[in-house]
């Protein structure tokens, strides 16, 4: 929905264009069994495309049309600051050809060693937190309980049939103590 964040994250430590590796961790022991025929740019793309094509514009003037994509790339402190320049412009690059350009939020780096260190902490990593914090501020809803109580209620009768008539959810609208002018808005 358009209340959604997408950080999809990648190590910025390996190229993005190399093949992906198929790692094992059994018990705490690593092995690398070869290498998958997809780059991490291509799976990346593929991620956003998914996400892309199960997403159905919704006009909110709170929250954008549609849910935002970040790119991650973590180990920023094993790369330099020219490297991961090239790699936010080959992303960039490779999404503007693409129908989903719209939804992408941009790239950030991230040294994932500083999580959580307080003011050693990664400002991308404060500022991917803030970011949650302020779309789940927007989030917060005050349903009424008898809404809830409703929609219970509704599951209830309709039981296995998929749809309810009007008159029966305004007979379950009275017996929760919601006047019938609201009914609207409690259905949507």
């Amino acid at each position: 929905t358009s209340r959604t964040m997408f950080y999809l994250l990648f190590d910025a430590s390996k190229d993005i264009n190399r093949n992906v590796e198929i790692l094992w961790n059994h018990e705490g022991q690593e092995s690398t069994e070869g290498s998958m025929e997809l780059t991490t740019l291509d799976l990346l793309l593929q991620w956003v495309a998914m996400i892309h094509t199960s997403v159905s514009k919704q006009a909110n003037s709170e929250i954008p049309d549609y849910p935002r994509v970040t790119f991650v790339g973590s180990h920023a402190d094993k790369i330099q600051a020219d490297t991961r320049e090239s790699v936010r412009k080959e992303l960039h690059q490779k999404c503007t050809e693409k129908e989903f350009q719209d939804i992408l939020e941009g790239t950030v780096f991230v040294n994932n060693r500083t999580a959580g260190m307080g003011a050693g902490e990664d400002p991308a990593i404060t500022q991917i937190r803030n970011d949650c914090q302020r779309l789940i501020s927007k989030l917060e809803v005050n349903t009424p309980l008898a809404w809830i109580l409703f929609r219970k209620i509704l599951k209830h009768i309709a039981g296995e049939r998929p749809v309810i008539s009007y008159s029966e959810a305004a007979t379950v609208a009275v017996v929760c103590n919601i006047p019938l002018e609201a009914l609207p808005s409690v259905l949507n």
